[in-house]
């Protein structure tokens, strides 16, 4: 496992800090997603849309580039 973290964090270009970091920001997008979903209001739609902006910073600051 940790070898694969360390993996994962080099692939990104990101210390193993910056990647746990990362993480977070990931899961707080994806659990504000969640609260859109069972009760869409303006303080759940605010909480996505800050980890939206804060996941978009950080790639940014990074140099990740998203593909699909």
């Amino acid at each position: 496992y940790s070898e694969a973290f360390r993996c994962e964090a080099k692939c990104l270009g990101l210390t193993q800090d910056e990647y746990i970091k990362y993480l977070d920001l990931l899961a707080e997008e994806k659990d504000a997603g969640i609260a859109v979903y069972i009760c869409k209001n303006d303080k759940t739609e605010k909480r996505f849309d800050n980890a939206i902006r804060n996941v978009i910073a950080f790639q940014k600051k990074h140099g990740i580039e998203m593909t699909r």
